[in-house]
């Protein structure tokens, strides 16, 4: 329900998903419209069970950052820079760190 609310909230012309698994990331999942989406709900909530880090955004150049996995711990005062902060640092091969957007 959370996914199709954000979808219908967004209303982006294609999206990228992310599948990291111990094995690497899932190929061909980028560039999809919304309804290619929801038809991979099923494969996003086996891979998410099976220990899989799955991410949905949207497509191409934008503005939006999103954050998930959020509590008390980490809206404490300074825990969220500290977040912000190691999800932004440039990693040392020029590759952005898992979760953090391109420019």
């Amino acid at each position: 329900m959370t996914i199709r609310n954000m979808l219908a909230a967004v209303e982006a012309p294609l999206y990228d998903i992310g599948v990291l698994t111990d094995r690497g990331m899932l190929p061909g999942l980028d560039g999809i419209p919304a309804a290619a989406v929801l038809e991979r709900l099923r494969l996003l909530k086996h891979r998410y069970a099976r220990g899989a880090h799955v991410y949905i955004r949207l497509a191409g150049e934008h503005r939006l950052t999103v954050l998930d996995d959020l509590n008390q711990t980490t809206l404490a005062p300074g825990k969220l820079e500290e977040r912000t902060k190691a999800n932004t640092k440039p990693a040392p091969n020029g590759i952005a760190p898992s979760g953090a957007d391109s420019p």
